[in-house]
């Protein structure tokens, strides 16, 4: 998506191009296109696509990561310095991604803490380039101790509401077809796809 710098031009072209982000932002998926509300101004047609916009730019070098083990130290910097170690391995040993030490930027678990729940972890990356690599290795998970993680981009409310109606599609579709394939969504949050897979093995 081109980048739009208001500096640059004036307030209606600004707009105009604001409009037509709108337009690149319908999420090529087989569930449609999300759009605003029909009731919504101009002028606040302006501000949410503006700062979604900026979010999404935000959340790039983002990622979470689902069901990985917690430690049990007592203080949020050594939890902290325990996962980042914990997903550095990760990625180093099973995904066969070369990063550098400082390529990690941040990790923290997101919610509040509890015995009886893995919360999800967030590690923000340093560049986008890092975090690409890492996705495009994600299927060295297989066969490993590692499979039952779960990797996602860090989605803005408007891309999690996309990815729940997707999830909805992926549903119906094997409801429909009584079994014989999986439906999952897939690629990143701006241009999620439903793809067809064959049924797991019993």
């Amino acid at each position: 998506m081109e980048t739009v710098r208001e500096s640059k031009v004036d307030k209606d072209e600004f707009e105009r191009r604001l409009r037509k982000a709108v337009d690149d932002m319908k999420l090529n998926t087989s569930s449609g296109p999300v759009m605003l509300s029909p009731t919504t101004s101009r002028r606040q047609t302006v501000t949410e696509m503006t700062k979604e916009m900026k979010e999404r730019e935000e959340k790039k070098n983002n990622m979470i990561v689902y069901n990985m083990i917690e430690n049990g130290k007592s203080m949020i910097k050594d939890r902290n310095e325990a996962d980042k170690t914990a997903i550095t391995k990760i990625i180093q040993d099973v995904l066969n991604v070369e990063m550098d030490d400082e390529e990690i930027v941040k990790v923290n678990r997101l919610g509040s803490k509890a015995e009886d729940k893995k919360r999800p972890l967030l590690v923000v990356f340093r560049s986008h380039n890092q975090k690409s690599r890492i996705f495009s290795s994600l299927k060295g998970l297989r066969n490993t101790d590692y499979e039952h993680l779960s990797f996602s981009h860090d989605k803005t409310k408007l891309e999690r509401e996309e990815f729940k109606k997707l999830i909805e599609e992926c549903k119906s579709k094997e409801a429909q077809d009584e079994g014989k394939f999986r439906y999952r969504p897939r690629g990143p949050p701006w241009n999620q796809r439903i793809v067809r897979l064959p049924p797991l093995k019993e």
